[in-house]
């Protein structure tokens, strides 16, 4: 099984299998950091209002759903 890795100290991270995945998104990282850290499971609502404030509840979603989708393609692994 391929080993997930993040990392927070200095400039952020990831990693699968010892290789370094490239995320395009700042948000990308935001959002695995966040998710790796949170204690219980988190809704898109929460996440969506979390990461784009400043956006309507359809924006949000419509750009959580991209971000999530970034992240699957990048990683190609399950996560």
């Amino acid at each position: 099984m391929a080993e997930l890795r993040l990392i927070l100290f200095g400039n952020p991270q990831l990693e699968a299998s010892g290789q370094r995945i490239k995320l395009e998104r700042r948000k990308a990282v935001a959002l695995i950091a966040y998710l790796a850290l949170a204690e219980q499971r988190q809704s898109r609502d929460v996440l969506a209002a979390l990461l784009w404030p400043d956006s309507s509840q359809d924006q949000a979603r419509a750009a959580l759903r991209s971000t999530l989708s970034s992240l699957t393609t990048a990683v190609a692994m399950p996560w």
